[in-house]
């Protein structure tokens, strides 16, 4: 499929995941508008017509209030969300029929100290979805995370899982479905620290939540991020983290941003070997920062859905941000851009997303349009073969 409007009005942070999901020739994705609207839409492949639900209405002009999704083996959809530290609760609603978003069962809250973000995976072994998300204060904000057995129905009590004293760590991660989620992430916020780029993994010891260092290493019930395996050190040009996936060896590669400068970011791929990080390559370089004061915010990138040697990246190109694809055929060690999948614009393409297992002609979506700050934008979802 060609370059198209998904959403008309739409738009995403890079930190609540999945924030679309491919299923049974339907992709469903989740969004916030410029009204503070927060809702979901189902893009149906067959018609080619897309279809939508808002959620909420009285949420905030925010883009990191986009909810993480995720479908139930009922074949129902659940939403989770939160305002941007904003208020005590986080929200969740379930869709009334399984394949549809026509209806949604009633907001369901739960109460939590200025919570944000939400990252789901489900692992079978405890037969337990997890819900990953930030809380605290503006000088401790924890990473913590919540579980249901009920698919989402009801959450159990929120623990701590990444802490940093008096900072802000972020995290991207991905699962492998069964006993194991895998994360990378940095210290801080690079506004805030000097920014590196670290690796750990959680896995399930009969049960109970252990995480390790990328070696098997074993670090402890929960962790800072240095605690986990460097990748990258941030101490001279800070870094952050964009996607994580696990090749077709079953070993985590990472995508993260280095700050030649604050206008100067550059995007970079390492893998673990199975005994090592790769030393860092470059991708490309992607340009300066959308805006000031967030002069570490870039266009974004992330992996195919389908495909680890298979990159989007959002770069600037003259005054504008365009899509582009990158891929290597010697396993990360090289990288050259395959096509432009947007051109010529004037407006900002940025943040793709991959769903993963997607449909070929609905590979990557993104947000278009005019984007001024976090709570000033006007943005349509895009979405490309």
């Amino acid at each position: 499929m060609t370059a198209r409007e998904i959403v008309a009005n739409g738009v995403w942070t890079w930190f609540n995941e999945p924030r679309a999901i491919y299923n049974d020739g339907k992709t469903y994705i989740g969004w916030i508008n410029s009204s503070g609207d927060v809702g979901v839409t189902e893009f149906d492949h067959s018609a080619e017509s897309a279809s939508s639900f808002t959620l909420n209405s009285a949420m905030e002009v925010d883009d990191h209030d986009n909810p993480g999704i995720y479908l139930r083996s009922d074949g129902k959809l659940l939403a989770c969300y939160s305002k941007h530290n904003a208020d005590n609760l986080q929200r969740y609603r379930i869709a009334s029929t399984a394949g549809s978003i026509t209806g949604f069962a009633a907001e369901q809250t739960i109460a939590e100290t200025s919570p944000c973000y939400a990252d789901l995976h489900y692992l079978s072994e405890n037969t337990s979805l997890y819900w990953g998300y930030r809380q605290g204060n503006s000088t401790q904000r924890d990473r913590m995370r919540r579980v249901s057995t009920d698919s989402g129905s009801t959450w159990g009590s929120g623990a701590d899982w990444i802490t940093e004293t008096n900072a802000r760590p972020y995290y991207k991660s991905c699962g492998n479905g069964v006993d194991r989620i895998d994360f990378v992430m940095t210290n801080g916020h690079p506004n805030e620290v000097a920014a590196s780029v670290y690796h750990a993994y959680m896995e399930l010891d009969a049960g109970t939540e252990k995480f390790y260092k990328s070696d098997g290493t074993y670090i402890g019930t929960t962790m800072a991020p240095g605690d986990g395996t460097l990748i990258y050190d941030g101490s001279t040009k800070d870094g952050w983290v964009w996607d994580i996936s696990y090749g077709s060896d079953g070993h985590p590669r990472v995508l993260f941003t280095k700050y030649e400068s604050t206008t100067d970011h550059r995007y970079m791929f390492s893998r673990w070997t199975g005994s090592a990080w790769t030393t860092p390559v470059q991708i490309c370089a992607a340009g300066t920062h959308l805006y000031s004061p967030e002069v570490y915010y870039s266009g974004g990138m992330c992996f195919d859905g389908n495909s680890v040697n298979k990159v989007y990246v959002s770069v600037q190109v003259g005054s504008y941000w365009e899509l582009q694809e990158y891929q290597t055929t010697d396993n990360g060690a090289t990288w050259s851009k395959q096509r432009d999948i947007t051109s010529g614009s004037s407006v900002r393409n940025c943040r793709p997303w991959s769903p993963r297992g997607h449909d070929v002609k609905l590979a990557v979506l993104w947000w278009r349009g005019t984007y001024t700050t976090y709570t000033n934008y006007s943005t349509a979802i895009w979405g490309a073969g």
